[in-house]
């Protein structure tokens, strides 16, 4: 994640290719990162010649790398032990399988990814509960932009799910608790609900600590 691939072309044929094959060889998987926020948002992507950003299940990684090469992508192991990187015409994909927060791809998320159309292709994509706690849980001094990816689709999507986003929270809750009052204090009320949640999740932890 973070490291530009070429043009905005490249990008868009590596998000295709990499969507149609993981589907044939039947590797579960959701589209995150900059993909995930243009189909929550409706803005256009690639803006530049972007990264492409998968989320796979830790067991799937040896079986994804190996069907990739036999497709015609590279692997490259010059990543972190989070994830997996493979190149596609020499456009880099990131296979992420331990994100931040410990939010492993499991059958919850997969059954809540809208299936969207990324420039041209159609492809899963995080739920907005789950692409705000990733983004905020991922947010540091290096990545500042996560704060302000999940602050867009908590502006964009109504109705955001409170019960839902408050279990994902649990990692982190008072980090995402932080994302949700700031989201308030701009006058956003479309996760009211997730915020009050989380709010009793933050006291609740406080009362047992003290307890």
């Amino acid at each position: 994640m973070g490291e530009t691939s070429g043009s905005p072309t490249d990008s868009v044929r590596a998000l295709e290719a990499t969507a149609r094959a993981l589907v044939e060889v039947h590797i579960p998987h959701v589209a995150i990162g900059s993909i995930s926020l243009v189909a929550h948002t409706g803005t256009g992507w690639p803006r530049n010649g972007e990264d492409v950003d998968f989320l796979i299940k830790p067991d799937d990684v040896p079986r994804a790398r190996a069907l990739l090469e036999q497709r015609g992508f590279t692997t490259d192991d010059s990543g972190p032990d989070w994830l997996t990187k493979v190149r596609f015409e020499g456009t880099l994909i990131d296979l992420i399988f331990h994100p931040a927060g410990g939010m492993l791809l499991d059958e919850e998320m997969l059954s809540r990814a809208p299936l969207r159309v990324v420039a041209g292709t159609r492809v899963q994509v995080l739920s907005p509960e789950d692409f705000i706690a990733m983004q905020a849980f991922s947010h540091s001094e290096e990545t500042p932009s996560h704060w302000f990816n999940a602050l867009a689709v908590i502006e964009a999507v109504p109705g955001i799910d409170g019960e839902y986003l408050a279990r994902r929270a649990k990692a982190d809750p008072e980090r995402i608790l932080s994302l949700l009052w700031y989201a308030k204090s701009r006058g956003v009320d479309n996760a009211a609900d997730a915020l009050a949640r989380v709010e009793r999740l933050v006291t609740h932890g406080a009362h047992n600590e003290r307890g």
